[in-house]
C-alpha cells in the first residue's frame, strides 16, 4: 500500500465529513464513505470528472461550500473547519 493509500484509508474511516480536490481543476479526487453516504454515492467514480461545487452545493450540507474553498468562512461555520491547500 502507497503512502497516498495510506491516507485515504485513514480519512476513509474518521467520523467526519472529507473530500479533496484538484487544486487546478476543482475536479473531485476523494470523498470518504461517510461523505459518499450522505450524498448518495457508491464511490467516488460516481462524480468522477465533476467540480466539488457540481457535487457538495447540491445538497444543504455544504451550504458555503465555494466560500470555504476561497478561504471565506464565516465566523459561525469556523469551528471545525480545516482547509489544506
Amino acid at each position: 500500500m502507497n503512502e497516498i493509500e495510506v491516507i485515504w484509508k485513514f480519512l476513509d474511516n474518521l467520523d467526519e465529513y472529507v473530500y479533496a480536490t484538484d487544486i487546478e481543476t476543482d475536479e473531485l479526487v476523494y470523498m470518504n464513505r461517510k461523505l459518499l453516504e450522505v450524498y448518495g454515492l457508491q464511490s467516488i467514480d460516481d462524480v468522477k470528472g465533476m467540480k466539488c461545487y457540481e457535487v457538495l452545493c447540491r445538497n444543504l450540507l455544504f451550504p458555503v461550500v465555494c466560500a470555504i474553498m476561497t478561504g471565506f468562512v464565516p465566523e459561525s461555520l469556523s469551528s471545525g473547519v480545516i482547509i489544506i491547500r
